[in-house]
């Protein structure tokens, strides 16, 4: 798994994205959509495709990947500046049947 994360950031490297990518980019009305077929071996080991919306200021906004055995995982992305955070947000709350182990000298 270490190798795949390397060839990716490796391949994302924006300088050199055009010999590792077929890249198609389409304007939106918000922004741009960006689809990222992989050329190398480690990079078609990884994923089939990368998709990514990016919105006028030039962040990403959505990733859809298409891995090689057809699952994929999507990410969006959101920058909200000094949001409140509810304390409930950080709450453990372990399935029933789960057995929580408290780490020696705790």
């Amino acid at each position: 798994m270490d190798a795949t994360v390397a060839a990716i950031n490796s391949a994302l490297n924006l300088e050199n994205i055009e010999t590792s990518f077929n890249i198609t980019a389409t304007k939106t009305e918000n922004g741009y959509e960006l689809q990222l077929l992989p050329r190398t071996a480690p990079m078609k080991r990884a994923f089939q495709k990368l998709d990514l919306r990016i919105n006028e200021k030039f962040r990403v906004e959505r990733t859809d990947m298409l891995l090689p055995n057809g699952d994929r995982i999507v990410t969006t992305y959101s920058n909200q500046t000094r949001a409140p955070i509810p304390a409930s947000s950080f709450e453990f709350k372990p399935p029933p049947g789960t057995e929580v182990t408290t780490p020696l000298g705790m």
